[in-house]
């Protein structure tokens, strides 16, 4: 089990992505441990994040709310590629349980970037 270290401060920013997804600036590092005290990901001040990018027919079930933190750290691990994929999916899966998503909806969002993550993680570094 993994632990957050800091709070989550934000910033919703003008920029949109892929149309219409928000882009809110971290105002501060936010970081995340998930195993022993070397192992962090650090979603850095001035960090540009969507948090967790959900298709809007599934806002009904995913409430990308409660894993926004969560979402942040997966977003780090995609863009910087600092670890293997299923890693980084593994560590927002666990991010997700510390931030209070329930097992139902942590699965679905874990199983969505298992299945639907591929390109993201694969295209350009630092490119939404």
């Amino acid at each position: 089990m993994g632990q957050f270290l800091s709070q989550l401060r934000c910033e919703l920013t003008d920029l949109r992505w892929g149309g219409d997804r928000e882009v809110w600036v971290l105002l501060d590092d936010l970081i995340y441990q998930y195993g022993g005290p070397n192992d962090r990901v650090i979603a850095p001040k001035g960090f540009l994040t969507d948090f967790c990018s959900v298709p809007r027919a599934f806002w009904w079930f995913i409430d990308a709310g409660t894993g926004r933190k969560a979402g942040a750290i997966h977003d780090r691990t995609y863009r910087e590629r600092l670890m293997p994929r299923d890693m980084c999916d593994a560590i927002f899966r666990s991010a997700l349980r510390d931030c209070g998503v329930e097992i139902a909806r942590r699965y679905a969002m874990w199983l969505a970037v298992r299945l639907c993550g591929k390109e993201a993680y694969k295209g350009p570094r630092n490119a939404f």
